[in-house]
């Protein structure tokens, strides 16, 4: 008779987890969408370190292979794809010595498993 009441706290427990759990996945604002198949945007992507990092990555890897000098700036828009690994596209601002700073897109793919990242693109971002 005394593990009633503790049926009764456990029943109650997994009630509110399941109420939680089920308005959290109600709400799709409320969680990031990495499903894979499709691109989705970064909101905020200099507050993120590990955009910032990609960015940087880009612009060392890019100079590398290219023989350039750009500085990294900044990163305007990002956008995040689940594959074997991410993905990350990127609306950077770097600048050479002695010139104006540009827009570059960059895409970056990510395997920190490996550890293992890629450049498999950089250049001049389209100006409209």
């Amino acid at each position: 008779m005394a593990s009633e009441p503790r049926i009764v706290l456990l029943m109650l427990v997994l009630f509110a987890a399941a109420a939680v759990f089920s308005t959290f996945l109600a709400s799709p604002g409320a969680r990031p969408d990495f499903r894979t198949g499709r691109f989705t945007p970064i909101s905020n992507p200099n507050d993120s370190q590990i955009v910032l990092e990609m960015g940087r990555f880009a612009v060392d890897a890019h100079n590398k292979e290219a023989n350039a000098t750009l500085e990294f700036q900044s990163v305007i828009e990002a956008w995040h794809h689940v594959v074997a690994g991410s993905i990350l596209r990127l609306v950077i601002v770097a600048k050479a010595s002695g010139s104006a700073a540009e827009k570059y897109e960059a895409v970056v793919w990510d395997r920190p498993w490996l550890p293992l990242r890629n450049l498999t693109s950089f250049k001049p971002y389209p100006m409209m």
